[in-house]
């Protein structure tokens, strides 16, 4: 028989903290105990213990996930016994692993259903991770900021995989979904949803230049954050790019959109709509001066966020700037040839610009963007015919 050993602090949950204030337990609550259980290999697991339902949940050691020390290799079992009981490992709780920094590999047995919010965040040494048949969720920033995890195989039977699972997984190129699966499908260790319609995430170590496969329609938000790609190239029939789609995409030079798409066009690498009228994509890897071409009504928020151009000059057509449009942006000099200041509906649309750079206005107007909302935040307007 197998011999396990529990701390001697073991507790049960009869209420919950929240705000600063406590709330009174539902008497239908199941009752939870929290314990340390060494495996067969001499480590000790935290778990939360579901008594009624005979269900156990891995959690971190100690008091709370600061103090979490597990390291190397851990083997958590199907089954625990406590108190003379036999409980069901389930799930992965929430911040179970979570900066567990000597963490190497972990062993996870086919009976847990879910893997918890930031169940394995800031495993760095993490290179190796089984995802059991058996999961159906993979949370919120579970594996988030496992920066030595290079290949995740999701299995046919997950059904949730949350936005944000494998965020600042920075050497992760390859993302596999088991054959059977009825949610996702992958191609080329892209993440995409079962009618491949979606694309949901492409890994943030994967480099160079990516064709997006036809018959996509949407691209999903983030689906490309942090990665490292250079170009990536937008089918005819896509439909939907999420405005957050290339959010934080540092390396990405140029977006192209192929001929015919009846929502969207490119120019010089940059997205707009179809009209070629509102600037909605400039590629945060973009360097050096920026033209915008004439007819440009309108900058999408967040169009230049943290985009490396150094100098940009604004077209007489122009009408408005949307909210953080060139937030963070590395300029050096603005010109703008618009008579009357393009709007902004607030002062953010050049948050975290230099304010003391030169900003080249006609000599007419100068006075009007020295008045006008968000212009007037820059310390030394004048006219163009001084550059």
């Amino acid at each position: 028989m197998k011999r396990f050993f529990l701390t001697i602090l073991s507790f049960t949950l009869i209420s919950f903290y929240s705000a600063g204030q406590f709330a009174i337990v539902p008497d239908d609550m199941p009752a939870i105990e929290k314990a340390l259980v060494v495996n067969d290999e001499g480590d000790s697991i935290g778990y939360y213990f579901n008594i009624d339902e005979k269900t156990a949940s891995v959690t971190y050691r100690g008091n709370n996930f600061y103090d979490n020390e597990y390291s190397d290799t851990i083997v958590i079992p199907k089954e625990v016994k406590y108190n003379g009981e036999t409980y069901l490992v389930t799930k992965i709780g929430d911040n179970a692993f979570e900066g567990c920094s000597k963490l190497t590999n972990v062993s996870i047995p086919n009976s847990v259903t879910k893997i918890g919010r930031f169940s394995f965040r800031g495993c760095r040494k993490l290179t190796n991770v089984t995802i059991p048949d058996n999961v159906k969720e993979i949370a919120w920033r579970a594996f988030m900021a496992c920066t030595n995890l290079t290949e995740v195989t999701i299995p046919a039977n997950t059904a949730t995989i949350n936005d944000e699972a494998f965020m600042k997984c920075s050497a992760l190129k390859s993302i596999v979904v088991k054959k059977g699966s009825q949610n996702y499908c992958s191609e080329n260790g892209i993440l995409y949803d079962k009618s491949k319609t979606t694309l949901l995430k492409c890994p943030e170590g994967k480099e160079g230049e990516l064709i997006i496969p036809n018959g996509v329609k949407k691209i999903h938000p983030n689906a490309f954050s942090n990665s490292k790609i250079t170009e990536v190239t937008i089918p005819a029939n896509t439909a939907t790019i999420d405005d957050e789609a290339f959010i934080t995409c540092s390396t990405l030079k140029s977006i192209v959109v192929e001929k015919g798409n009846p929502n969207y066009c490119s120019e010089n690498g940059i997205l707009y709509d179809k009209s070629k009228t509102t600037l909605l994509k400039c590629p945060v890897g973009k360097e050096g001066e920026l033209v915008i071409p004439n007819g440009v009504k309108k900058i999408h928020p967040n169009a230049f966020s943290n985009c490396k151009i150094t100098e940009v000059t604004i077209p007489n057509s122009l009408i408005e700037i949307g909210r953080y449009s060139f937030s963070h942006c590395t300029l050096k000099s603005i010109t703008c040839n618009c008579v009357n200041p393009p709007a902004m509906y607030n002062k953010y649309g050049f948050y975290g610009v230099e304010k003391n750079i030169p900003v080249y206005v006609p000599s007419e107007s100068v006075e009007k963007y020295k008045n006008a909302v968000g212009w007037n935040e820059f310390k030394n307007i004048m006219p163009i015919s001084t550059k």
